[in-house]
């Protein structure tokens, strides 16, 4: 009988560390950007976010190869998303911010508006 409670304390301590595992992460998923107000115009940029062991990774799809590239870093600090990637051989920054459940908005490179929607 003593087993059978050790092993039930055990398994309820089990549960419990998993009920108080990290939230998931906001920006998880596929998200179209739209960068507003470029020398080109606005462009959408696809953009996918993943975490894996507990570090999160950004990806985008590159309009001049039409293949998906790591970004160089993605890192989320409370609502925001921050990442850093080369694009056309640019190495830019954007940081963007929870608006609502799917959709964020922000600025790349401190200087033109980026409205990002959540891909369903």
């Amino acid at each position: 009988m003593k087993k059978v409670s050790v092993i039930l304390i055990a398994l309820f301590f089990t549960i419990a560390l998993n009920g108080f595992s990290q939230a998931p992460n906001f920006y998880e998923g596929k998200w179209s950007v739209l960068i507003k107000g470029t020398p080109n115009g606005d462009n959408a940029l696809p953009m996918r976010f993943e975490t894996k062991d507990g570090k999160t990774m950004g990806f985008f799809m590159d309009p001049e190869t039409t293949k998906e590239t790591l970004m160089t870093s993605a890192e989320v600090k409370g609502d925001e998303l921050i990442v850093a990637f080369t694009i056309s051989s640019y190495d830019v920054t954007m940081t963007i911010a929870k608006k609502d459940d799917d959709h964020a908005n922000g600025k790349l490179m401190d200087m033109f508006d980026v409205e990002a929607t959540r891909l369903k």
